[in-house]
């Protein structure tokens, strides 16, 4: 973390910020654009567009619920810390019902 700062600026990363893949030599950024690249190239995107409508919603709902874990996660201070934990697990939570909700109950037991 104390490069960090030194590093980004360097040029290396496309937005100045992680996440970055890099493939080949070739470096991708941006979560979602990542998670596709790795959907596609894996083939674990949706059959028809049904289907990459309910993976796109879950690879996007992603940055509303970890965006409270995070802030959780890193807050310095430690009084706010504890009053954003509780806030973060009950968002994730929420979301954790939404998803459940929306995978077909046979698909459900080839999660890994």
């Amino acid at each position: 973390m104390e490069d960090w700062p030194k590093t980004k600026k360097s040029g290396l990363w496309e937005y100045e910020q992680l996440p970055v893949l890099e493939v080949d030599g070739k470096k991708y950024s941006q979560s979602h654009a990542i998670n596709i690249y790795l959907g596609q190239t894996f083939n674990l995107m949706g059959k028809d567009k049904e289907e990459d409508y309910q993976i796109n919603n879950i690879l996007i709902a992603f940055e509303d619920y970890t965006l409270p874990i995070w802030d959780a996660m890193y807050n310095q201070d430690p009084a706010k810390k504890a009053e954003l934990k509780p806030k973060a697990e009950e968002k994730f939570k929420f979301y954790v019902k939404i998803f459940e909700k929306n995978i077909p109950n046979s698909e459900k037991e080839n999660i890994i």
